[in-house]
């Protein structure tokens, strides 16, 4: 009995020597276990600089808000006195109590053709609040004589008849376009684009309501048979533009390869279009090629992906497109202050969410 005790437990060389590498192994492996954290260092992020940033931003936001709110602060500023917006000299509006910055605003406007043909234009001014126009009204006076730009329009031009299609420069100036609607035009044409009814044109940025009402009788497109049954078969191709691919992109006038790939790109990053409009977000489109296919398009909303704003991450809520560093953390915090949203309606109380922000990302979100 003894001697077969003494035989189980007996090993050879060759099992000695497997014990001792397996032994060595477990102690390397046990070492390790406790040696690892030494060298893996978690990557930290410092957000301090950030949060102080807009921890400053929001307290310039509120004092601008508040001075500017603030009725009886301007009652004792501003020193009003009948006049005349239109071109008023600096020292007048600096007179009246009217800061360099505000003055500026007025100005820039004025610069690019902007004028006051009512009362009411002065309120759209950025930086003339409701309580500052109420103080300023009595005193706007704005002659009679002054209107819309719609005269200088009608004036300008000198239309006869013409067909828009390959069109040459010195035909456009004869018509009465400046440079910038005629190159809009050629970089249209350049495209590819073509006018094979006269309502296409009123579609050129640029040319306004009251250009094509005007140039509307002397318009004359030749071949109109033959363009109508291109227009026709083009307008059979209908893409819904949340659920379609690369090769339904494709199809589509002035849509290649490269843009396919960035509308898809784009509308992964979104979670979907809500409307045609957002197309001109993606990188690189523009006005003229979109207008080449939008009427080709459609949009189905029941397909857009929507976060729940009380249980999605803040970092998975910082990929979306409309959200940024800023937006996200004032969400958060509002949340963390007062608790799960109740409703939509309740972001409109976030700071840096207004009303704008709101329409866009209202359909991203939803409460649950």
């Amino acid at each position: 009995m003894n001697h077969k005790i003494k035989d189980f437990f007996s090993f050879s060389r060759k099992d000695r020597r497997g014990i001792i590498v397996l032994l060595f192994i477990i102690i390397l492996l046990i070492c390790l276990n406790y040696l690892l954290p030494y060298f893996h260092n978690d990557k930290q992020y410092d957000f301090n600089n950030f949060k102080n940033e807009i921890s400053e931003f929001e307290q310039e936001q509120k004092h601008f808000s508040d001075s500017i709110n603030n009725k009886k602060n301007y009652k004792k500023i501003l020193t009003p006195f009948k006049f005349d917006p239109n071109n008023l000299p600096v020292e007048k509006w600096k007179a009246m109590g009217f800061d360099d910055k505000q003055i500026n605003i007025i100005k820039n406007y004025e610069s690019k053709g902007g004028k006051f043909y009512k009362k009411n234009d002065l309120k759209k001014i950025y930086g003339i609040s409701d309580e500052v126009y109420k103080i300023l009204q009595p005193y706007i006076c704005i002659p009679k004589n002054i209107k819309p730009e719609k005269s200088k329009i009608i004036r300008k031009l000198t239309p006869f008849d013409f067909d828009p299609n390959n069109l040459p420069v010195e035909k456009w100036k004869a018509l009465g376009f400046d440079d910038k609607q005629i190159n809009i035009i050629k970089n249209y044409e350049s495209k590819g684009g073509k006018f094979y009814k006269k309502e296409d044109l009123a579609k050129i940025y640029g040319i306004t309501k009251y250009d094509y009402k005007i140039l509307e009788p002397f318009i004359k497109i030749q071949n109109s048979k033959n363009n109508t049954k291109k227009s026709n078969k083009k307008n059979l191709i209908i893409i819904e533009i949340n659920s379609a691919d690369s090769a339904d992109f494709i199809k589509l006038k002035g849509i290649g390869t490269y843009f396919a790939k960035q509308i898809i790109k784009y509308r992964d990053l979104l979670g979907g279009f809500y409307k045609k409009e957002q197309l001109l977000e993606v990188y690189g489109m523009d006005t003229n090629r979109y207008l080449m296919f939008e009427k080709n398009i459609i949009v189905d909303t029941g397909n857009i992906l929507k976060f729940n704003v009380n249980t999605v991450k803040f970092k998975a809520l910082l990929k979306h497109p409309y959200f940024d560093y800023p937006v996200v953390k004032s969400i958060f915090d509002y949340k963390n202050k007062h608790g799960n949203f109740k409703s939509l309606n309740e972001l409109k109380n976030v700071n840096l969410i207004y009303d704008e922000k709101f329409n866009k990302i209202s359909h991203y979100i939803k409460i649950n």
